[in-house]
């Protein structure tokens, strides 16, 4: 399989790698003895279960396929019991700990592997898939095929924890797929609840108002609006003077282009949106973003658009 490496969020072609099971567990297990201050996690060793074209970014579009999937933890489970389940599936795993993890609140991702390759739509459905199997919450950035997660380490002031087997069957993908089809969200909240754990999701209000803007975007899932690299309303070239031009209110500029577009194309769009773009727009370039200023400029951007009409 193919596991590729980045040298820090900033790093958008990495290198390609051709590893086994036993490869990436004695990668990881020794990065995770490496002792890290979690300040400098963006300037961290990446790592990618995708694999991408020679000469091609990273981006969810160009992204070959993948054949692990790594989810990651917040809340509702501690190590030990996300190890205990993964047990059940008798199956090779990764689960090592994250920056936040504390003894108190464990964070952490899990690493599974899978018996083919899967494209980047099959990626978020099994991702989907056994998040629901699991009826916990998972962090939803993780579903996208081009997510980059911080290579693990022994991260100052945290709960360190590294785990892993090699033996056992790779998960079937199909048979996931079969047993446990997934329900498709109609809006993904940052965090994303399967319907065990969450009845909010399925208020009927937000339902109705998330089928209504649905209809009103043409029957793009919001999802796909919100994507960097195949959102219709994300203009290339902007995005592209925003990712290779200089600091200072780049996200804002590009959020206003975003705004017009979206308004030129008939599209419903709200702060919402926007925040989500925004927020994905400072992970690739490593910057560190308040909430509130994520949410100040996309209303300013909205504002602004609205009256260039």
């Amino acid at each position: 399989m193919i596991f590729t490496f980045f040298s820090g969020v900033r790093d958008n072609r990495g290198a390609a790698f051709e590893v086994d099971i036993p490869n990436v567990i004695e990668i990881l297990s020794e990065s995770a003895e490496a002792a890290r201050c979690p300040s400098q996690k963006l300037d961290a060793i990446m790592l990618s279960t995708t694999s991408y074209p020679d000469g091609l970014t990273r981006a969810k579009a160009n992204a070959v396929g993948a054949e692990a999937i790594a989810m990651d933890v917040d809340e509702g489970w501690t190590i030990d019991e996300a190890e205990a389940a993964v047990l059940l599936l008798e199956t090779p795993y990764i689960i090592h700990s994250t920056t936040k993890c504390t003894q108190a609140a464990h964070r952490f991702r899990i690493i599974l592997f899978l018996n083919r390759m899967v494209s980047a739509s099959e990626y978020e459905m099994v991702w989907l898939a056994l998040t629901h199997r699991f009826g916990v919450p998972m962090d939803v950035t993780t579903r996208d095929i081009s997510r980059l997660s911080v290579m693990p380490a022994a991260w100052a002031g945290a709960h360190n924890d590294f785990r892993s087997e090699r033996e056992g069957q790779l998960i079937d993908v199909d048979a996931v797929l079969q047993t446990c089809p997934a329900p498709v969200p109609r809006e993904l909240p940052d965090v994303w609840r399967s319907p065990s754990t969450s009845r909010r999701f399925f208020d009927p209000l937000a339902v109705h108002r998330a089928e209504l803007r649905r209809l009103n975007n043409g029957g793009d899932h919001p999802a796909n609006l919100t994507d960097l690299d195949t959102s219709p309303i994300v203009p290339p070239r902007a995005l592209e003077e925003a990712l290779s031009g200089n600091p200072g209110g780049r996200t804002f500029r590009l959020l206003c282009s975003v705004a017009m577009s979206a308004r030129s194309q008939g599209y419903d769009v709200d702060e919402h949106d926007l925040i989500m773009i925004a927020r994905e727009f400072s992970y690739r370039i490593g910057r560190r973003t308040s909430e509130s200023e994520l949410r100040h400029d996309a209303s300013n951007a909205l504002n602004w658009a609205a009256q260039q009409v």
